[in-house]
């Protein structure tokens, strides 16, 4: 299966609750969630799939400045168990106050065509990890813009799941 990207919204009132305990805040089976349940029925969620490294690539610092905002929402790795090697991690889990998700959201929003092609190239060549790799960031990317706006019009947290 792999390691893929889940992200769920969570209401301001329920703050402390989530900062101390935050997979509490995330659905039971978030792959389920993302392929198995009728979109109608989907819980407010993002599902990056295993796009999320090229998250991490795109928002991290370049060596020359801090992270993006944005980045906040992607970083962290899941741990691998020692005595079972790849076949066994844990997930990374983050909590991101609601006052954080309108920075982040704003952040995804400014993210320019230029900033991507030059950390994927243009995705037409050999430049990229995969031949697709810029298109299928795009199209997760556009995603993610809209559920953050929305995650930030109603004042709502983030917690997302790496695993």
């Amino acid at each position: 299966m792999g390691i893929r990207y889940y992200a769920y919204t969570w209401p301001a009132e329920d703050i402390d609750q989530v900062l101390r305990n935050p997979g509490a805040a995330l659905s039971v089976d978030p792959f389920a969630d993302a392929w198995l349940t009728p979109p109608d029925e989907q819980p407010d969620m993002l599902y990056l799939d295993k796009m999320w490294p090229d998250f991490q690539q795109l928002t991290a610092s370049d060596g020359r400045e801090h992270p993006r905002p944005c980045h906040r929402m992607f970083e962290g790795e899941v741990s691998y168990c020692a005595d079972e090697g790849w076949s066994c991690w844990h997930p990374w889990i983050r909590a991101i106050a609601p006052d954080e998700t309108g920075v982040i959201a704003r952040d995804l929003a400014a993210l320019t065509d230029a900033e991507i092609t030059a950390r994927f190239g243009t995705g037409n060549t050999s430049e990229s990890r995969f031949r697709n790799t810029r298109s299928t960031l795009c199209t997760y990317l556009d995603t993610a813009r809209k559920f953050t706006e929305r995650a930030a019009g109603q004042g709502r947290g983030l917690v997302y799941l790496i695993g």
